[in-house]
């Protein structure tokens, strides 16, 4: 089972810092990948690749939800927003067959090999959808990264995907937003005078 406070600490310490954060464009950048998903994910696809003639490749990692909403509205997804694509735990794959990217390899074999090293995999209408916990986990996740105020978590620690050691919780303020405080407190007390 995934270590869902895990999770949740690596993507406040990750993800919203990220400057694609909002992107309304497909992202296809692995390094927004959770590591021990990535992890599995490569071990998977390296398994695939080894036993057929053609190749896999990542079509989206990280989605926003002003992506997630773009496609829900398209009817292309059925979840608003706060998909496992947003906490960086869910990938598309594709295959590259004669050279372009196809839907028409063998996902009956990538699924299989997905669930045997322990991801998870949806219905049949999106085979090249996979991700690191199950549905039912899915709001228990969302749950713990709204009510985490984690932030600068040391790299060694937010890479393994590990829980932060003490020392590195905070009321979630920004540095930028305590120097905005200080500004306005600073601009009322000479305002007064």
């Amino acid at each position: 089972m995934a270590d869902l406070q895990a999770i949740a600490n690596w993507f406040k310490s990750k993800i919203p810092n990220d400057p694609r954060f909002n992107s309304v464009s497909p992202i296809k950048d692995t390094s927004l990948l959770y590591p021990p998903f990535y992890s599995l994910l490569q071990q998977s696809l390296t398994e695939f690749e080894n036993s057929h003639s053609y190749k896999t490749t990542v079509i989206e990692t990280y989605r926003s939800n002003a992506l997630q909403l773009k496609y829900y509205n398209q009817g292309a997804s059925q979840i608003k927003s706060d998909g496992m694509h947003h906490y960086g735990i869910a990938a598309d794959i594709a295959f590259i067959i004669n050279g372009k990217v196809s839907y028409n390899g063998d996902y009956t074999k990538l699924r299989n090999i997905f669930t045997k090293n322990g991801l998870t995999i949806i219905g049949d209408w999106d085979k090249g959808h996979v991700q690191y916990i199950p549905v039912n986990q899915q709001q228990q996740l969302r749950d713990l990264v709204a009510s985490t105020s984690i932030v600068n978590v040391p790299k060694g620690q937010a890479a393994k995907g590990g829980t932060p050691s003490p020392g590195v919780l905070t009321a979630g303020i920004s540095p930028l937003a305590i120097i905005l405080l200080i500004g306005f407190a600073i601009a009322i007390i000479f305002k007064s005078k």
